[in-house]
């Protein structure tokens, strides 16, 4: 598995500075491998748990990956929304097996089209803005988020050089999830609910 940046592992990890302690004669113990946080089967509806690659645990936001240094740009060829009942699920399918980066951050005003400066037609009270980096659209289109779920719209709000951003619509800002997924490509955002149950 490729090494993960810093910042991501830290995060998913939930490291803290640990408080100074008395100094002991006692050698240290090896450090074990840290595990990556499987998803119980009940939330793999959509995914194959072997391509699986990473998974960020619920967090508040936001989230970032830089994407690798010198790395080609690659096409989005698809965006899909699921509703799994605890969560709704948004996954971003690229089309090259370079993984892009991406920065995921709760938005305090509605989204504007970049292309117009207009409001950007995404339903929703809250949002949540997706930019994917070193990627170009591969002409997907914004899917309708299925009835039930807390997402309320997905829209492609900006493209740029080698940059998309895309928001999600909400009707309660909640924690959020990260699974990357291989065979192929994948960028999988979970959003919850305030509220709802979930590992």
């Amino acid at each position: 598995m490729r090494a993960l940046p810093l910042f991501l592992l830290a995060a998913a990890l939930g490291c803290e500075a640990a408080p100074d302690q008395e100094a002991s004669s006692e050698a240290p113990a090896a450090a074990s491998e840290p595990e990556v946080p499987r998803l119980q089967s009940d939330e793999l509806t959509g995914l194959e748990e072997q391509n699986v690659a990473f998974t960020l645990p619920w967090v508040g936001g936001p989230v970032n990956r830089e994407p690798t240094p010198g790395a080609r740009v690659v096409a989005l060829e698809g965006v899909e929304a699921l509703f799994e009942g605890a969560f709704d699920r948004v996954i971003y399918t690229f089309a090259d097996s370079v993984f892009p980066g991406y920065n995921l951050e709760w938005m305090h005003a509605p989204p504007l089209d970049c292309r117009t400066q207009e409001p950007a037609q995404v339903a929703g009270t809250h949002f949540l803005r997706l930019r994917l980096l070193s990627v170009s659209d591969g002409g997907a289109s914004a899917p309708t988020p299925g009835e039930g779920g807390n997402l309320q719209g997905v829209a492609l709000t900006c493209v740029g050089d080698g940059e998309l951003e895309w928001h999600l619509g909400v009707a309660e800002s909640g924690e959020l999830r990260v699974v990357e997924m291989r065979n192929p490509q994948r960028l999988v955002v979970d959003l919850r609910r305030p509220g709802a149950g979930g590992s």
